[in-house]
């Protein structure tokens, strides 16, 4: 077990690390690049065991959840705060082909925990103008309110650890070579002399922040836009979209004038639009980490592209990842660096 380590990083990636390694009772140092567009701040948190179009069931979801439910659990404990919840989630059936897909899936033993009955839009809340008739519902959906907790984190964090936060990017230094040092720098590229990063995307999404009083709080609606709650009383979130030739980080216009136009056409209620904001999530091509040791020095260690399911990848992958740096146990294949060397 190494007595000493070095997390760089200090998204939800290097939130869940820093759990892990103080669980583990190692000591750490902990260091961030200053920044307010990273994704932690922007995304959602949602967790939903139902991705694409053909509602399939998403990869390695019940062991995810379940390692989710534990980590968020013993970490709140600590903090003394709860960030994670369950909610219910909604998901619009365009047409008769969904319906269909839809209940082919809910007879599947491995999704049947996971799709719920059908329903109609009118039982739905009637603050929404919903195009879609009929809706899925989705159980065992999830959020994590990631921007608070990770904060949360890095604040009971530094009070037990070294924890710094600098402008500029902070680079690896071979003074760090004698101990464990992680990089979980989600989309910056900063070190990609030093591991396969071409393969981490730097996908942009735009989000608006909106005050709606009357829409209920524990409740996630997607029709080609989620609108889910935050962690402030009657403030939403509205995305996301998704550019993948961005050339900057900053609000687009453009997007948010999608946005915009979709609450127009979706909200009966009144609502009040709070603020635009957007990041670059990292992202895979097989929308999986990329995780593990350098080939060449073991004590430098590889933890990114959680992507948009961060929430539910993050407690899984670290304990994973640990699993593999002290115990050497094997990483599995379709999270491990080496699938793209």
């Amino acid at each position: 077990m190494a007595s000493e380590a070095h997390i760089i990083g200090g998204g939800l990636a290097g939130a869940c690390l820093a759990w892990r390694l103080h669980w583990e009772g190692v000591s750490f140092t902990w260091r961030d690049r200053d920044h307010l567009r990273r994704a932690s701040n922007v995304g959602a948190g949602i967790v939903n065991p139902i991705t694409g179009r053909k509602f399939a069931l998403s990869w390695n979801f019940p062991v995810l959840l379940e390692e989710a439910k534990v980590f968020y659990t013993r970490a709140e404990k600590e903090l003394g705060t709860s960030y994670f919840q369950k909610r219910r989630l909604y998901r619009a059936l365009k047409d008769h082909r969904d319906e269909q897909e839809w209940d082919m899936r809910s007879d599947q033993e491995a999704s049947r925990p996971y799709i719920g009955k059908m329903v109609s839009s009118q039982s739905l809340p009637s603050c929404y103008h919903y195009s879609a008739e009929i809706f899925g519902e989705v159980l065992q959906a999830h959020q994590l309110h990631i921007a608070a907790f990770v904060q949360a984190s890095w604040d009971y964090m530094s009070a037990h650890y070294e924890c710094s936060k600098n402008e500029a990017p902070i680079p690896w230094s071979k003074s760090y070579s004698s101990s464990l040092t992680f990089l979980a720098e989600g989309a910056t590229h900063i070190h990609a002399d030093l591991f396969p990063l071409e393969h981490v995307h730097r996908t942009k999404g735009d989000v608006l922040i909106i005050r709606a009083p009357h829409i209920p709080e524990d409740l996630m609606v997607k029709e080609r836009f989620f609108i889910v709650p935050t962690s402030r009383r009657e403030h939403f979130w509205v995305g996301s979209n998704y550019e993948h030739e961005a050339l900057s980080d900053e609000p687009s216009q453009r997007l948010g004038e999608i946005l915009r136009e979709h609450l127009n056409t979706r909200m009966r209620c009144d609502f009040e639009i709070v603020d635009h904001i957007s990041a670059y999530r990292p992202t895979t091509v097989d929308r999986k980490p990329i995780v593990g040791c350098h080939p060449e020095t073991s004590q430098l260690v590889l933890c990114n592209g959680l992507g948009t399911k961060g929430a539910s990848l993050g407690p899984w992958t670290t304990k994973t990842l640990l699993e593999h740096v002290f115990e050497a146990k094997d990483l599995p294949h379709d999270i491990s660096l080496h699938r793209f060397l």
